[in-house]
């Protein structure tokens, strides 16, 4: 399904055998639940995700541009190169995520991302790996990501 003008959409759930709408910086989805992601179904992801969960997906050498995610639950995510420019995280989860290199060595990037009021446990990734400037991240044994 795609849509060509900026759309709110909502309520929508994208199981693995859905087809995914274009997640380009003129939609919004809210309440809308993404299930078993593939690393091709989404490489760059531009829009703004409100009350929206993620599950079993695999983000390999995706970019994530100036996206918003607010209050949004990531379970047991594999970010594999991923970079992630201009992001805003506000109140978001995250549980049994991975942050790891891609399979030429290239780590997850987070330039100029913001993290406020975020929480994580059990996330695994390298300290190279998971750099996040100007935060603390969930490798440190912090429970939270917080603002510095």
């Amino acid at each position: 399904m795609l849509w060509a003008e900026p759309m709110l959409i909502e309520r929508f759930e994208y199981p693995p055998s859905q087809t995914l709408p274009d997640f380009s910086e003129d939609h919004v989805f809210r309440y809308c639940k993404f299930e078993g992601l593939k690393d091709s179904d989404a490489r760059q992801i531009d829009a703004t995700f409100l009350y929206c969960s993620f599950r079993e997906c695999h983000f390999y050498w995706a970019l994530f541009n100036a996206a918003l995610f607010f209050q949004c639950k990531f379970e047991n995510i594999l970010f594999q190169g991923a970079s992630f420019a201009d992001c805003r995280f506000i109140d978001c989860s995250f549980v049994a995520c991975k942050f790891l290199e891609s399979n030429m060595g290239g780590p997850c990037t987070f330039e100029d991302t913001k993290w406020y009021g975020c929480t994580q446990s059990d996330c695994t990734g390298s300290e190279e790996t998971l750099v996040i400037q100007g935060v603390h991240s969930c490798l440190a044994g912090f429970s939270m990501f917080l603002l510095c």
